[in-house]
């Protein structure tokens, strides 16, 4: 299963692009079409990998940023929603601004986008509102694990400020200042509690 490539972009195409790795291999990957309409020929691009296989086809999805396959994950993983229709929806509207709808419960943005019904809509909010919480953490703390934060940990801090009555946001920023892995679960609370009425 392929999950990242780093290699030059060999052509570009109406809605994918050929990147050649270093070891000569050509891949084709399906990318947003906010991207696509930025990259060029001959540009070294690294891309997070969604792979898609079926009885007929093996399709690469490509993404800039790690959260971006997150969220296309996570649609996909919604009943009625395939891997275009997530694509399609993450180039209308993007990871970030289509998580704080989610757990905001707005359907009525989420009808707005070309290809989603109300229906859909209201699957997407029933199934993702209570996931995206997590998922959304994961998009401001990625590469955290170099800077030796305890992920797990983190995440104990980041549900118990939830149950305090804390909007996701307001978690994610209070959690954002603990750097010291020392620190008891206890003492990560109390430092995040600090932060956020700051």
């Amino acid at each position: 299963m392929i999950s990242y490539l780093e290699g030059t972009i060999k052509f570009i195409n109406a809605k994918d692009i050929c990147v050649l790795t270093s070891s000569g291999v050509g891949y084709e990957v399906i990318v947003d079409k906010n991207h696509l309409d930025r990259l060029n020929v001959n540009q070294e691009i690294s891309l997070h990998i969604y792979s898609h296989i079926k009885e007929d086809a093996f399709d690469l999805y490509g993404f800039l940023e790690r959260s971006e396959k997150i969220m296309f994950e996570q649609l996909t993983s919604v009943s009625g929603i395939g891997p275009k229709s997530a694509m399609q929806v993450l180039t209308l509207s993007g990871a970030q601004p289509l998580y704080e709808h989610v757990v905001k419960n707005n359907v009525a943005y989420l009808t707005q986008i070309s290809g989603i019904g109300k229906k859909i809509a209201e699957k997407i909010v029933l199934e993702l509102k209570d996931k995206l919480p997590k998922i959304a953490f994961e998009f401001d703390t990625i590469g955290a694990e170099n800077n030796n934060i305890n992920m797990s940990e983190n995440m104990d801090v980041f549900e118990a400020l939830k149950s305090m009555g804390y909007t996701p946001k307001e978690a994610k920023e209070a959690i954002a200042g603990i750097t010291d892995n020392t620190m008891t679960l206890e003492q990560k609370i109390k430092f995040a509690l600090k932060n956020v009425h700051n």
